[in-house]
């Protein structure tokens, strides 16, 4: 647990007391640097905005303008309100989980690391699936590790994780439409968390709180949840 509390006040740009008070906190992107938008972030009543830095103190003012009427607690759509004409698009709220190596049960199964001649195979599964779908799934078609389950010469499933920090990492995984509820997903993000763990990273993961299934597969395999997060890109 201590490296999960390290690693997210790290991306807050905030040392781990400061990150784990309860108080409600606006501070400027750090792990978002650049991200044209505010991300939500909470741990049970636990607020931290992350914002872009002209917008620190705008978003304070109104933090606390708003606790002062809500002194308990902060509704998402009241703050996100508060942004008027300047919100594009919301995203989320999104499942935020964290897995302890003490924690993980892995499956066993046929799913191997991918390799240049699976590179059509990838190719033919990203056309099967919806965009939006491949896009949420963080699937990289140069990112390795790849770790793919095939039935007779289709690519099913497939699994990798995007490095975040020295110490920490995200998986992501997609199953083709018409393969979907045989496990083919949970064989893939298995072996992809056994790459990362036996690599010594700690393996985070997300994913939309609307996607059930996804979270279902990644609490069976030994994930809790953490937090969750909603992001408001701004125009």
């Amino acid at each position: 647990m201590k490296t999960v509390e390290e690693f997210w006040a790290a991306f807050f740009g905030l040392d781990v007391p400061d990150f784990l008070s309860p108080e409600p906190k606006v501070v400027p992107h750090v792990g978002l640097q650049g991200y044209c938008g505010v991300w939500l972030f909470r741990r049970g009543s636990q607020l931290i905005v992350s914002a872009p830095p002209l917008l620190v103190s705008e978003l304070s003012a109104v933090l606390q303008a708003k606790l002062n009427n809500h002194p308990i607690y902060l509704d998402d759509k009241e703050f996100i309100a508060s942004l008027g004409g300047k919100v594009d698009k919301v995203i989320g709220p999104a499942f935020q989980g964290f897995l302890l190596e003490t924690d993980f049960q892995s499956v066993s199964s046929d799913a191997r690391l991918l390799t240049n001649q699976d590179e059509k195979a990838l190719a033919d599964l990203r056309a099967a699936c919806e965009q939006d779908e491949w896009e949420h799934a963080d699937i990289e078609m140069e990112r390795h590790p790849l770790f793919g389950c095939f039935e007779n010469e289709c690519l099913v499933a497939v699994a990798t994780y995007r490095i975040e920090s020295e110490v920490a990492a995200f998986p992501g995984l997609i199953t083709h439409p018409e393969f979907r509820g045989r496990g083919y997903g949970k064989a893939v993000l298995s072996k992809a968390l056994e790459h990362g763990v036996n690599h010594d990273l700690l393996m985070l993961y997300q994913t939309l709180l609307t996607n059930k299934p996804a979270i279902a597969v990644a609490q069976t395999l030994g994930y809790r949840l953490y937090a969750t997060h909603l992001a408001v890109r701004l125009l």
